[in-house]
């Protein structure tokens, strides 16, 4: 195992024929590492939607968002959208798991959501 890496370890039984014989692999899989991105800038106009995407790596199988200012405050989707109705500065966390393993990152400010301008047909900022 290199350097300071965690790895999980689980036992995976291949029956060949049920009742003769069986095959035990370990697989080792690394411990998760909490990412993110959104599909677009996350700067936005207020009443609009991001897309967050995670980018998690080592495999982990839960996740646990958390968005202050969203229409609504958790998801345990892998792939949540949610809108920012108010303008303001908000942060984004994300934790994600794989078996009694997790990691936890938090973006402070992430997410900047601006009024729209006043004859609107797309909102484009740049940070």
């Amino acid at each position: 195992m290199p350097g300071d890496t965690i790895f999980n370890s689980a036992s995976i039984i291949f029956d060949t024929e049920p009742a003769i014989s069986t095959n035990v692999a370990t697989v080792w899989v690394e411990k998760p590492k909490a990412d993110f991105i959104t599909l677009s800038s996350p700067v936005i106009c207020a009443g609009d939607t991001l897309h967050f995407n995670d980018i998690s790596t080592g495999l982990p199988l839960k996740w646990e968002w958390t968005f202050t200012g969203g229409n609504i405050a958790s998801s345990e989707q892998k792939y949540p959208s949610v809108s920012f109705d108010t303008p303001g500065i908000y942060d984004v966390s994300l934790i994600a798991h794989w078996a009694n393993k997790s990691d936890t990152l938090f973006r402070p400010g992430y997410v900047r959501v601006v009024d729209p301008p006043p004859c609107r047909t797309a909102c484009f900022w740049t940070s």
